[in-house]
């Protein structure tokens, strides 16, 4: 399931809610990026905890030049990363870092246009990996065959483009095919 709300005001109705930096404004409802400036942040300061765990990011592009929008800053609680910056809604999970509190999102020199409806919930109750085991926090094995004990059992292959073939190799899952993005799953 996921946590409560971080952003206190995703819709960006109250500007003093976020800093906007070197030429970003938080206006009209919106999170504007007028010009393509080198640090030109719109920022949520102090929202996440020191604690390393997933987050749901949702927001919406509502215009865009097609330039690179970031997640970055010394103080970002997440690793600089281009996020999706086509127009419309966008949803990507994030691990933080532990150690900062801010969700900054960065223009990188190279984005124009606004964003609104910002949402960061934690990702909560997802379970737990032991071994060749994942269960449900509470529940049971979600994996079949998850030691290979009994071969390729339950296991398919699948590639991006032509054929892959599956095998066991020293209880390992081996993965062969003459083309890239090639991937077993259940």
């Amino acid at each position: 399931g996921l946590g409560s709300e971080k952003i206190t005001d995703g819709g960006f109705d109250d500007p003093s809610a976020w800093l906007a930096l070197e030429g970003a404004v938080v206006e009209d409802g919106l999170g504007k990026f007028p010009t393509a400036a080198s640090n030109c942040f719109i920022i949520a300061g102090s929202i996440v905890p020191t604690t390393v765990a997933a987050y749901v990011l949702r927001y919406d592009v509502v215009s865009t030049n097609g330039g690179t929008l970031q997640l970055a800053g010394g103080n970002s609680a997440f690793a600089t990363q281009s996020i999706p910056s086509s127009a419309g809604t966008h949803s990507i999970v994030l691990a933080s870092n532990g150690t900062k509190t801010n969700l900054q999102f960065k223009g990188n020199q190279s984005f124009v246009g606004s964003i609104d409806n910002v949402s960061l919930r934690e990702v909560q109750n997802v379970g737990t990996i032991n071994g060749p085991a994942i269960q449900a926090d509470g529940g049971t094995e979600l994996v079949v065959n998850g030691d290979f004990s009994n071969g390729t059992t339950s296991w398919t292959a699948a590639a991006n483009t032509g054929t892959a073939a599956i095998s066991i190799s020293s209880g390992k899952l081996r993965v062969t095919s003459s083309t890239p993005y090639s991937y077993a799953y259940q």
